[in-house]
Protein backbone atom coordinates (compact mmCIF):
# COMPACT_ATOMS: atom_id res chain seq x y z
CA UNK A 1 0.00 0.00 0.00
CA UNK A 2 1.27 3.22 -0.79
CA UNK A 3 0.73 5.78 1.74
CA UNK A 4 0.12 9.98 1.68
CA UNK A 5 1.58 10.73 5.05
CA UNK A 6 2.63 9.48 8.89
CA UNK A 7 4.34 11.72 11.27
CA UNK A 8 3.64 9.20 14.55
CA UNK A 9 7.32 7.69 14.60
CA UNK A 10 8.64 11.12 13.95
CA UNK A 11 10.06 12.03 18.16
CA UNK A 12 8.61 14.97 17.62
CA UNK A 13 5.14 13.84 17.28
CA UNK A 14 5.21 11.39 19.97
CA UNK A 15 2.44 12.56 22.17
CA UNK A 16 -1.37 12.82 21.45
CA UNK A 17 -1.14 16.69 21.47
CA UNK A 18 1.19 17.64 18.74
CA UNK A 19 0.07 13.81 16.78
CA UNK A 20 -3.56 15.42 16.36
CA UNK A 21 -2.36 18.70 15.44
CA UNK A 22 0.03 17.63 12.66
CA UNK A 23 -2.56 14.64 11.48
CA UNK A 24 -5.04 17.40 11.13
CA UNK A 25 -3.24 20.17 9.30
CA UNK A 26 -0.51 18.43 7.03
CA UNK A 27 0.22 20.07 4.44
CA UNK A 28 -0.20 16.28 2.74
CA UNK A 29 -3.23 16.49 3.63
CA UNK A 30 -5.80 16.05 0.36
CA UNK A 31 -8.87 14.38 -0.47
CA UNK A 32 -7.79 10.62 -0.80
CA UNK A 33 -4.75 10.84 1.39
CA UNK A 34 -4.06 7.73 2.87
CA UNK A 35 -2.48 8.13 6.65
CA UNK A 36 0.02 5.82 7.71
CA UNK A 37 -0.15 5.64 11.59
CA UNK A 38 1.27 2.76 13.94
CA UNK A 39 0.50 0.92 16.67
CA UNK A 40 1.99 3.18 19.49
CA UNK A 41 0.62 4.36 22.24
CA UNK A 42 0.56 8.09 21.70
CA UNK A 43 -1.05 7.02 18.11
CA UNK A 44 -4.02 4.84 20.08
CA UNK A 45 -4.09 8.24 22.47
CA UNK A 46 -4.67 10.65 19.81
CA UNK A 47 -6.96 8.67 17.04
CA UNK A 48 -10.29 9.30 18.51
CA UNK A 49 -9.69 12.73 18.26
CA UNK A 50 -8.32 12.75 14.85
CA UNK A 51 -11.40 10.81 13.85
CA UNK A 52 -13.54 13.39 15.09
CA UNK A 53 -11.95 16.22 14.40
CA UNK A 54 -11.72 14.72 10.76
CA UNK A 55 -15.85 13.84 10.74
CA UNK A 56 -16.65 17.60 11.74
CA UNK A 57 -13.96 18.97 8.60
CA UNK A 58 -15.67 16.93 6.76
CA UNK A 59 -19.30 17.93 7.55
CA UNK A 60 -18.88 21.42 7.40
CA UNK A 61 -17.01 21.20 3.79
CA UNK A 62 -20.41 19.22 2.79
CA UNK A 63 -23.07 21.55 4.37
CA UNK A 64 -21.44 24.74 3.73
CA UNK A 65 -22.38 27.00 0.87
CA UNK A 66 -20.60 28.55 -1.33
CA UNK A 67 -19.48 32.10 -0.56
CA UNK A 68 -21.85 33.76 -3.00
CA UNK A 69 -24.98 32.69 -1.09
CA UNK A 70 -24.10 32.48 2.30
CA UNK A 71 -27.15 34.88 2.70
CA UNK A 72 -30.13 33.10 1.24
CA UNK A 73 -28.95 29.09 1.69
CA UNK A 74 -29.88 27.42 4.72
CA UNK A 75 -28.13 24.14 5.94
CA UNK A 76 -30.14 20.82 6.40
CA UNK A 77 -30.64 20.12 10.10
CA UNK A 78 -28.85 16.47 10.61
CA UNK A 79 -29.08 14.41 13.74
CA UNK A 80 -25.98 13.44 13.65
CA UNK A 81 -24.12 16.55 12.89
CA UNK A 82 -21.69 17.33 15.53
CA UNK A 83 -21.45 20.64 15.02
CA UNK A 84 -25.08 21.36 14.82
CA UNK A 85 -26.19 18.80 18.52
Amino acid sequence: MNWTYGYDWEKEYQDKKSLTEIMLNSPYLSNGASLLMHDRKWTREAIEDIVKDFHKKLLWRRFSPPPSTTKTCSLPKIKSNPLNP
